[in-house]
């Protein structure tokens, strides 16, 4: 007997194995909901101050990265944080 066969003859056994394979795919999803806009915005933050670092045409003065850091914080201070890190 196969475990299709269990399925197919079990319909509280099968439901049970879709609501556990929802809540896996459930919790996935929200960890990538919640973390894609913060890295997204760490990525900018980061892409913004290289930008605004590099010297501009005909300016003798640039911005340094430190502006647009978050108060006490540098990209090198801050901890990994993607989607695997922190759990």
């Amino acid at each position: 007997m196969t475990l299709l066969d269990v399925l197919a003859n079990s319909p509280a056994l099968f439901l049970s194995c879709i609501f556990l394979f929802s809540l896996l795919i459930g919790s996935f999803l929200n960890v990538v909901i919640h973390r894609l806009p913060i890295m997204m915005d760490a990525e900018w933050r980061q892409q913004s101050a290289e930008m605004l670092a590099a010297p501009a045409l005909g300016s003798a003065a640039a911005s340094p990265p430190e502006t647009f850091a978050r108060e006490g914080e540098n990209a090198e201070s801050r901890p990994a944080y993607n989607l695997i890190t922190p759990r």
